[in-house]
């Protein structure tokens, strides 16, 4: 009898696995084809990119240093344990590469179950699963050249949050006094504390389903329930966030974390660009998706002729995301945030044009576009790279014999030379600066302490630490550096 039930147990589960097998295999090879990181390409290419950052730092916080202190950038920390642990894997890139495959496969799982709430019953799981691969490629043509981003990290942990919001707004049209289970808000503290210690703005979509249950429960005068809710709320948040608190106060970096994660990003978002002085297509693809929210909730309400609670949300959220959006630098992947709620809309749609084969040919047409779509970006930020190979520069940094710092450069080089930032802030230090007066005068005491014994300057007739050179550096050599001049300085 227990051998029966046994037997009768794996087969109900084998239908139910098969999707979350496909889905992760999917994922592989889409990351595999497309992603930066992956052994198919060379290690460090001419293309810039977040990713050599993040790298670079878990690279050296695996090999004993301190994000913030020992190389600085202005994220989060999460990001860069991220790193640093697919680094501890492996000792290369090529642990990083694997995490993100698992990462990615958790996400692609948790869209599919999304859009499972929402497509009919027929032809269901292979809808499903065709409108989680699109938004995975929506994703990928957004974060394009690699997923190793502060975006898709806080994805699994968005999407989980989104999907039990959605479960439990299905279960308030049917009962006016549902229980929020004590283990909901925490999910949603974990998520927000998990975007705050990468991008603030990347927990927007949780706030608002946050805020959307705590209006329910006071209209529901369940105060009792608001309350507990809100202590477990704040516990999940403490508990991402608390260990880092301890880390960094413990290496003297409390502040350098905070400055970091915070402070800086509130002068940089100070300084950002407007969207609409971009090109149109640069338009239409980041605001397509907010666009689409607000549409498709509205017209859902109106054609139910009933008010819900998840139309509610993605309304809300979708306002929000495109003031956002129109207020922020217009990079792409800040926009991939948007891409959890892609397996709602389709699954709405999916209701309205009726479960057919003609149904799921069209969602098979939009895939092959968008990975039509994701081929050319693959062209622009890998295919048509080279290696990042200076061989003028590396002769300094053997000459230096690694006391050379470079400035106004990629991060590119540390990792193609196995170099070492000896100053913190090591890489585009002008542009960084530019974004805060806090930065330059940080930048300008550090680099007035003249550790380094050559300075590589670039992209610049007088940088920010002009005064600097001048009195403690003298011209050297000139050097080509990417078809443009760069001077190498030499301590007094």
């Amino acid at each position: 009898m227990a051998s029966s039930a046994s037997s009768l147990n794996r087969i109900r589960m084998a239908p139910c696995a098969i999707p979350i097998v496909v889905n992760s295999v999917f994922t592989a090879m889409l990351i595999t084809l497309t992603d930066l990181l992956s052994p198919i390409y060379p290690q460090v290419l001419e293309a810039y990119s977040d990713q050599y950052i993040f790298e670079l730092t878990g690279k050296i916080w695996a090999e004993g240093g301190v994000p913030y202190v020992d190389f600085w950038d202005q994220k989060g920390p999460m990001i860069f344990l991220f790193n640093m642990v697919g680094w501890k894997l492996t000792g290369s890139a090529l642990g990083i590469f694997l995490l993100i495959i698992i990462w990615a496969a958790i996400t692609v799982n948790m869209l599919y179950l999304i859009a499972k709430e929402f497509v009919p019953k027929r032809y269901g799981t292979v809808a499903a699963m065709i409108i989680a691969w699109i938004s995975a490629i929506w994703i990928g043509i957004l974060c394009a050249p690699s997923w190793d981003m502060t975006e898709p990290l806080c994805f699994p942990f968005l999407a989980l949050s989104l999907l039990i919001a959605v479960r439990w707004f299905k279960q308030t049209n049917h009962d006016s006094v549902a229980i929020v289970p004590w283990w909901h808000p925490f999910v949603y503290g974990i998520s927000f504390s998990v975007c705050l210690l990468s991008r603030l703005t990347n927990a927007l979509s949780v706030c608002v389903s946050v805020l959307v249950i705590a209006m329910v429960l006071l209209r529901w005068k369940q105060w009792a329930a608001l309350f507990k809710c809100a202590l477990t709320f704040i516990a999940g948040v403490a508990l991402p966030l608390v260990p880092f608190c301890i880390y960094f106060a413990v290496h003297h970096a409390l502040y350098d974390f905070i400055y970091g994660t915070v402070l800086f990003n509130i002068n940089y978002a100070e300084n950002s660009g407007g969207l609409l002085s971009e090109k149109p297509s640069t338009i239409v693809l980041i605001l397509l998706v907010p666009c689409a929210m607000v549409l498709t909730s509205l017209a859902h309400m109106l054609l139910e002729r009933h008010f819900n609670l998840t139309d509610c949300t993605i309304a809300i959220s979708g306002i929000l995301f495109v003031a956002l959006f129109l207020n922020i630098n217009p990079y792409h992947h800040y926009a991939a945030i948007a891409a959890i709620f892609l397996p709602i809309l389709l699954g709405i749609a999916c209701q309205y044009a009726g479960m057919r084969w003609q149904t799921l040919a069209v969602l098979g047409l939009i895939m092959a576009l968008l990975c039509g779509c994701h081929a050319v970006q693959d062209n622009k930020f890998i295919w048509s790279q080279p290696v990042y190979d200076e061989p003028e520069l590396e002769q300094v940094i053997q000459k230096a014999n690694g006391s050379v710092v470079l400035y106004n450069m990629k991060p590119n080089a540390y990792l193609q030379y196995n170099l070492t930032p000896i100053y913190r802030f090591a890489w585009l230090q002008d542009w960084e600066a530019s974004c805060s007066d806090s930065y330059t005068q940080l930048l300008r005491d550090e680099f007035a302490t003249a550790q380094a014994e050559y300075i590589v300057v670039q992209h610049t007739t007088k940088p920010t630490i002009d005064n600097i050179l001048r009195r403690q550096y003298r011209p050297v050599q000139t050097i080509t550096i990417k078809g443009t001049d760069a001077v190498v300085y030499k301590r007094r």
